[in-house]
């Protein structure tokens, strides 16, 4: 990324944003206007469309790409660590058309993107503090230093007031900006916003393995069937399954808290007092 001008930079449209056209598209920054918030992008048929900054990914620098993979490597699927370094090596080459190449790895596996990728408008808004484009593993999300960015979650089914009229709904992390205010996307194409301890999303699936060798003898027999399936849709690591892993957790109230958790970890109690209501 440029230091404080996005001019001429890559970059990638959501892959989530479902009213749009170039969803998932990789083009280049033309103009902007960082005042009304409008990132004009041109693509390869020579067509330019006009985004939010937070629509738009670019590739995180390529040291932190390398230290992701290092210090990251326990809990990443397998094949993450060496595809992060290989988008380094590509983006280090200041090569456009290997640059071009590292955002089709990105497009092609949801995995990657969450983790290679940070949204254009937090680039920009360190840009304007003056400080490093080296953002190591934070950003300007207040709630942890991971990254929930296109993390699929799940509405609490039970809460009490919800105004989008989601409960139950499983939808995407399009901007988790703090505990407070995190937009989440769902499939027909509406947002809206949620504080953290409102939205489920997987824990991590060895935590559920764990989980399941421990306590599996002592559950009802449904709920261990619905633990193991939610555990072999884990094991596959698409985007597909984890959305069919959050829909049978919906479905089965008596194994949610043992594969789903807050956003926020710190809302761990508030999620628990919500839920024995």
């Amino acid at each position: 990324m440029k230091q404080h001008n996005a001019i001429g930079s890559m970059v990638m449209v959501s892959p989530v944003l479902w009213s749009s056209d170039y969803m998932g598209r990789i083009g280049t920054i033309e103009k902007r206007d960082l005042i009304a918030d409008k990132i004009g992008v041109r693509f390869e048929d020579k067509e330019m469309d006009w985004f939010s900054a937070k629509n738009l990914f670019v590739l995180r620098p390529a040291g932190e790409l390398i230290e992701l993979a290092e210090t990251k490597r326990s809990v990443l699927w397998p094949p993450i660590p060496e595809n992060l370094r290989t988008l380094a090596r590509l983006q280090a080459s200041g090569s456009d058309k290997k640059l071009k190449q590292a955002f089709e790895m990105v497009q092609d596996d949801p995995e990657l993107h969450r983790w290679a990728t940070i949204r254009l408008n937090e680039v920009l808004n360190l840009a304007a503090r003056g400080k490093s484009h080296q953002i190591e593993f934070q950003t300007l999300n207040t709630m942890e230093k991971e990254n929930l960015n296109g993390t699929l979650v799940l509405v609490l089914p039970d809460l009490e007031n919800d105004p989008a009229t989601k409960l139950g709904q499983i939808g995407v992390v399009t901007y988790a900006r703090s505990s407070s205010e995190n937009y989440v996307r769902f499939p027909e194409g509406n947002e809206a916003i949620y504080p953290a301890g409102q939205v489920l999303k997987l824990k991590d699936k060895q935590q559920v393995l764990d989980d399941l060798t421990k306590n599996g003898s002592s559950m009802p027999l449904d709920d261990f069937k619905a633990m193991y399936k939610i555990m072999l849709l884990q094991d596959r690591g698409t985007s597909q399954a984890s959305f069919s892993a959050l829909a049978i957790a919906k479905d089965n109230p008596g194994v949610r808290d043992s594969v789903l958790e807050s956003i926020n970890p710190a809302q761990k109690q508030e999620l628990t007092q919500s839920r024995g209501r």
